[in-house]
């Protein structure tokens, strides 16, 4: 079974699971659903809607994995969108096309960035450089896309390395690491936008700030 198959596969589950524990009438207590009661098919397919908007998140980072864990190093997938292997990211040098599908209504003015998180193993390092500056920010979020950790111009956050930890991770702050963030669950996602202009000058200086933007696991860390 491929990880398509798997992420189909775990949406009927939890479907399943879901209309098992729900009563056979909407707003109705469970102990009141008697045995063998009948649901409607409207009722069946609210359910289903609600099934579907809670799992489909997590089956689509699952299959993002899955479809990203072998590739060689970070680059662009069609010369379009950054994609990386696991606990990497890759960086655009540019606004983003006009052909990428891929996400909906992209920032126009922001260079954007993309990696998988995958915290079972060991954490992640982030690197923030110093955007002198200029608006950024780094997008991190769990499997279901709740954001679990605050980077960023707004957050008043300040250069150095960040550690991203899944939830069962008890080590202790290495030395050089500004801050931890704890994610919820081991599979997660980052995403770093950074200001840039829409002029040839601007693009140019935003070059050497977009180089040290990197994401690499704990094991590959020196301060």
């Amino acid at each position: 079974m491929n990880s398509t198959s798997r992420g189909c596969a775990g949406v009927i589950s939890l479907f399943a699971a879901v209309v098992m524990c729900l009563p056979a009438k909407a707003g109705a207590p469970a102990e009141e659903s008697a045995a063998g009661t009948r649901m409607s098919v409207e009722y069946g397919r609210v359910i289903g809607r609600f099934a579907y908007f809670w799992a489909w998140p997590m089956t689509n980072l699952h299959n993002r994995r899955a479809a990203f864990k072998d590739l060689p190093e970070p680059g662009l997938m069609g010369g379009i969108v950054p994609v990386a292997p696991s606990n990497q990211l890759a960086m655009l040098r540019d606004y983003i096309e006009p052909q990428e599908r891929l996400v909906a209504c992209p920032n126009q003015d922001v260079v954007y960035g993309f990696g998988i998180l995958s915290l079972e193993g060991e954490p992640v390092v982030i690197q923030v450089p110093d955007f002198k500056g200029r608006f950024w920010v780094y997008q991190i979020g769990d499997q279901r896309t709740d954001g679990f950790a605050n980077l960023g111009a707004m957050y008043a956050s300040r250069p150095g390395f960040y550690l991203l930890v899944g939830p069962n991770w008890r080590g202790s702050q290495p030395k050089g690491i500004v801050k931890i963030f704890r994610s919820p669950t081991n599979l997660g996602y980052v995403i770093p936008r950074v200001f840039v202009s829409d002029d040839a000058t601007d693009k140019q200086a935003a070059q050497p700030m977009i180089d040290q933007i990197l994401a690499y696991p704990l094991s590959k860390y020196d301060g």
